[in-house]
């Protein structure tokens, strides 16, 4: 680490002005890491507090943390952008991805969305609270990140593919199923779907034979189910708005054709509604064509 670091310290300029002729290219990467360490060390002793949430034990120090990293990040981006250079371009392509999974760290964290949704639900409860409109905007703008963030489904079991490559995603699918209970040999091959009230994860999981097939588990146990008939599916599913059914794509390898095939949120009633031949049909929302029968309990 280099050493005199300017930007480990506030600058002593005037209105906090960084000190430009200090700063040295081989100063950035290594405030960049330890920005980042001090930032999740900073949120860790918030969450780990067992008092009661409160605006002054929360949001204050989440608020203030992170300055280092603020810091190295307001200088570096603005050269980047008014000055680029080779070595700008490569360190950004380089940090990026860090600094992306640094704020899922913080915005998915449990603990922290606990805590906030807590301030939030009793400003919710307690609109005439002593917080002023600064301070309520904070909450609302915290719980709100976070929420869209995902952090709520992490806390209630599911998973999301975060920002990354699709190896990424897959081994965070696979970290949260693995709390499912999976006979031995089973492993999940897709990211789970929530059903649309969020009780339910649809997904699929392949044997040690790589032979795929559906899976269901619902949020308030660790015990995976598989879907009779399944086996094959290519690992495309959806629910329906209301939740009752869903469909899914299955491949007939050998012959190199598709078919569509719906059932009720339980698993049962499973029934082949359309035959695709060579069409590979992407699944992205529900609808006449996905729905078949639409609501018809055949």
């Amino acid at each position: 680490m280099v050493e005199q670091n300017p930007f480990f310290e506030p600058s002593a300029l005037e209105y906090g002005l960084p000190p430009f002729a200090d700063i040295r290219d081989e100063h950035y990467e290594p405030a960049f890491e330890k920005g980042m360490t001090d930032q999740l060390a900073e949120v860790r002793a918030i969450v780990v507090k067992r008092d009661m949430p409160l605006f002054e034990n929360t949001l204050v120090p989440l608020e203030q943390s992170g300055q280092l990293l603020e810091r190295v990040a307001n200088v570096f981006f603005n050269k980047s952008s008014a000055d680029s250079s080779d070595f700008t371009n490569e360190l950004e392509e380089k940090i990026a991805p860090k600094l992306a999974a640094h704020s899922d760290a913080i915005k998915l964290d449990s603990q922290l969305y606990w805590r906030i949704k807590t301030i939030h639900d009793q400003l919710e409860a307690d609109p005439a609270s002593a917080l002023t409109d600064e301070q309520k905007y904070l909450v609302h703008r915290w719980y709100t990140e976070m929420t869209l963030a995902g952090a709520g489904l992490i806390a209630a079991g599911l998973v999301l593919a975060r920002r990354g490559t699709a190896s990424d995603s897959l081994q965070a699918a696979q970290f949260t199923l693995s709390l499912a209970d999976l006979p031995e040999g089973n492993q999940p091959a897709t990211l789970p779907v929530p059903s649309p009230d969020g009780q339910s994860l649809v997904f699929v999981a392949s044997n040690e034979n790589g032979n795929t097939s559906l899976w269901l588990r619902p949020l308030n146990s660790v015990e995976a189910r598989r879907i009779p008939g399944t086996e094959g599916t290519d690992g495309t599913a959806i629910w329906s708005p209301d939740g009752r059914w869903i469909v899914l794509r299955y491949e007939d390898v050998d012959r190199g054709t598709f078919s569509l095939y719906r059932m009720r949120a339980d698993g049962s009633n499973l029934k082949e509604i359309a035959f695709l031949g060579d069409l590979k049909p992407r699944l992205t929302d529900w609808g006449p064509r996905a729905a078949g029968d639409g609501d018809s309990d055949d």
